[in-house]
């Protein structure tokens, strides 16, 4: 089933206006999670997501379990919130100097690229990726993510939302 949903992976997502976050097989389920695209902070509806759920069988031409979930932009607090110290093409580094990693000194810091289709805020205004140099250093930013972190120092994630003051 996994191969099936696989090969129609693009055509589900234009015509839903969806990303998949993620696809894989767990113990007697497929599990699916997606996300809104384009406008990342709309939220996918029960109905849309049951007209996906319908689409995604038709795919694989007959019903199965499926573990249908749906990652939500922004809601809640950022994944990162800091000041940013240097801009490295068409990404930055937060640098949050309260939160330190684990029990050493060093602060949380965490190197961010934006996905294509995400938001970049700067003094209010919508900015394009291409913004994100080293004009920034020195701002204070708020970074969501897509929940997927590179577990290295600094860490590094593609985000989804970047709001700079």
């Amino acid at each position: 089933m996994k191969e099936r949903i696989t090969g129609v992976q693009a055509q589900l997502e234009e015509r839903f206006s969806i990303r998949f976050m993620a696809l894989g097989v767990g113990a007697n389920e497929v599990l699916l999670q997606i996300r809104s695209a384009q406008d990342i902070e709309k939220i996918i509806t029960a109905e849309e997501q049951e007209e996906i759920r319908e689409a995604v069988f038709a795919a694989a031409g007959s019903e199965f379990p499926l573990n249908l979930t749906v990652w939500s932009c922004c809601r809640g607090e950022p994944d990162i919130t800091g000041i940013v110290r240097d801009a490295d093409g068409d990404r930055i580094l937060i640098v949050d100097e309260q939160k330190k990693v684990g029990s050493s000194d060093l602060p949380e810091a965490m190197w961010v690229n934006l996905q294509p289709d995400g938001i970049l805020r700067i003094g209010g205004a919508a900015a394009k990726s291409k913004g994100m140099d080293s004009s920034l250093v020195g701002k204070e930013a708020q970074v969501w993510t897509t929940g997927f972190i590179a577990d290295s120092y600094p860490q590094q994630a593609s985000a989804l939302k970047i709001v700079i003051e």
